[in-house]
């Protein structure tokens, strides 16, 4: 279903994904979900889209988590959740499997199912008031399998259990010592330093970006899963490209390259 609670923007080569429902702090409703789906897909496609920035509407909150007022109805019990969450994930994967380079610019509160978003991201930039939690032990719920598969990759399993354990909130100073986030910066210059960031990402190589995309996945599996034919055969592509080509000749004529996918 179409909403405004969520929508796309394009600047350049960079899709900028935004969570519009700031009255909630930008909690995800079902609704937000379903087209969230179609806004990534179609990023997924378009061809001048370079990386995605997914980012929360006003000041206060990237995502508070999942549109509770919607729980009583929705997920009321085991049957109706499952239902429920089997479309988040759609969403969630879809974001984290998109072999495009995404960043999460994380503003203000990051909670629950908004985490979840953060870490289906390459990528994660915060300001320095922004605070992150799972509050599932304070709602009875627990945390989806998929999403802390994900956090653990990237805090471990200590401070992943902690974080459920305790619900606590952590600052962005604790986020980027746990190896939550990449960068920290000042509420005034954190959007302008992601369009800096992400500009730069979109100058480079699509084809080198989507090789080691598909290689950092299939090294994450265990050894005897791995496809490594797919590994080779992206990085074989990256060298019979013309966008190596030309790179070549670039840089010996000593010109910014531009690259095509190609």
């Amino acid at each position: 279903m179409a909403t405004d609670k969520i929508y796309a923007r394009n600047e350049g080569g960079v899709t900028w994904l935004i969570l519009n429902q700031p009255e909630k702090r930008n909690a995800i409703s079902l609704d937000m979900i379903s087209h969230g789906i179609i806004l990534l897909k179609e990023f997924a496609s378009e061809k001048k889209a370079k990386v995605l920035v997914l980012a929360g509407e006003g000041k206060i909150a990237f995502c508070a988590g999942g549109d509770i007022s919607e729980f009583d109805q929705m997920r009321s019990n085991s049957k109706d959740a499952i239902k429920y969450d089997r479309e988040a994930l759609k969403f969630f994967d879809l974001l984290y499997n998109i072999e495009k380079p995404t960043v999460a610019m994380v503003r203000g509160y990051c909670l629950g199912g908004g985490l979840g978003l953060a870490v289906s991201c390459d990528i994660r930039i915060c300001s320095e008031d922004a605070q992150f939690a799972i509050p599932a032990a304070r709602l009875g719920l627990g945390y989806d399998l998929e999403l802390m598969e994900r956090l653990i990759e990237l805090v471990g399993p200590s401070y992943a259990k902690e974080m459920i354990y305790t619900a606590h909130r952590y600052n962005a100073v604790d986020a980027l010592k746990m190896g939550l986030v990449n960068r920290v910066q000042p509420k005034s210059t954190l959007e302008q330093y992601v369009i800096d960031y992400t500009i730069n990402i979109a100058k480079n190589a699509p084809l080198s970006q989507k090789s080691a995309k598909i290689i950092v996945s299939e090294l994450r599996q265990i050894p005897t899963e791995r496809n490594m034919e797919k590994c080779k055969a992206s990085i074989e592509r990256c060298l019979n490209s013309e966008d190596y080509l030309n790179a070549r000749k670039d840089f010996l004529e000593k010109r910014e390259p531009k690259f095509i996918g190609k």
